[in-house]
């Protein structure tokens, strides 16, 4: 017989947070679970999958973008010892601004997922054995202890359109979390995604191969594995939409059926048509993005886009 090892106390408090996260959400009157739970392996490896869908533009248009400018960076910013990325890293991003910041000496990769990070250190230490690499276990809501650094040499690193999954206010106040963390005299470079035509957007998020539709669907086979609860993904199917008074993407798990799902001895009704909204992911104009940096601490000092004005990134002061 073969033993399975108990969990470890921290572990189980990352289950019961999990647990009370997913029985409110689904408790709500529109149901909604966070995208904060799509990144378990599984998840991981079909996130890695997605950055190479046609449909896809995101990844691909921002690294052509970080590759075109990363001198131009390393000219502005001559000191810059340390970057800090907020949701791990790993990928042609990444790999640019390591291999291209000559003066960088340390590099930290901050992410919910334990091994995301542990990839990542070993990317990067594998392209820059001369960096010295720490990675830091934290989520957005709660950022990890930064370890001591003059600030003036601080660079922040949020690629991949990751403020477009904020609330508006949220994302300003994690920018102005960002902002604290970082210190006076740090900088921010980041990257989002700009308004666009509606069939392009709804395309990069519902992609002909299925790939974002799995992707989605898997936080329920997470849920089911973690937290016995019996989903039945055959009946649940993946929609993305575009909510033109909010200026986002919006993805849901949509059930086609009337059913009762159970979780952890709780059950939860649903209607036929009734979805779990599990993500959003905000286009900004360029006025909308100096709204939304206003009073955060930030100020822009130069935003670069791709010929076709579908990305942006801007580095912030």
């Amino acid at each position: 017989m073969q033993l399975v090892d108990a969990p470890s106390e921290q572990e189980q408090k990352e289950r019961e947070q999990f647990l009370q996260d997913v029985v409110e959400g689904l408790s709500q009157p529109q149901k909604e679970l966070s995208p904060k739970y799509f990144y378990d392996t599984r998840g991981c490896e079909i996130y890695e999958e997605i950055k190479w869908v046609e449909e896809y533009y995101l990844p691909r248009t921002e690294y052509a973008i970080l590759n075109a400018i990363v001198d131009e960076v390393q000219e502005i910013l001559p000191t810059i010892k340390r970057v800090i990325e907020y949701g791990g890293g790993s990928g042609l991003r990444t790999e640019t601004m390591v291999l291209n910041l000559k003066s960088l000496t340390e590099y930290l990769p901050i992410d919910v997922a334990m091994e995301q990070l542990e990839a990542s250190a070993e990317s990067i230490k594998k392209i820059r054995p001369d960096l010295e690499v720490t990675p830091l276990l934290g989520d957005f809501a709660h950022l990890p202890a930064m370890p001591e650094c003059c600030p003036t040499e601080r660079l922040g690193f949020l690629p991949g359109s990751t403020i477009g999954n904020f609330q508006f206010a949220e994302a300003k106040d994690f920018l102005t979390r960002i902002n604290k963390q970082l210190g006076k005299g740090s900088h921010l470079l980041l990257g989002y995604d700009l308004v666009k035509d509606v069939d392009t957007l709804l395309a990069a998020y519902d992609d002909a191969k299925g790939v974002t539709a799995r992707f989605n669907l898997n936080v329920l086979s997470r849920i089911n594995r973690e937290l016995n609860a019996d989903f039945d993904l055959r009946f649940f199917k993946h929609e993305a939409r575009f909510n033109s008074e909010k200026s986002r993407i919006e993805m849901h798990l949509v059930s086609t059926q009337k059913q009762d799902v159970t979780i952890a001895d709780q059950s939860f009704h649903f209607a036929k048509g009734e979805s779990i909204h599990t993500e959003n992911s905000h286009k900004y104009s360029a006025e909308q993005f100096t709204r939304l940096i206003d009073g955060t601490g930030w100020k822009e000092q130069k935003t670069w886009t791709d010929e076709k004005g579908f990305y942006a990134v801007t580095l912030l002061v």
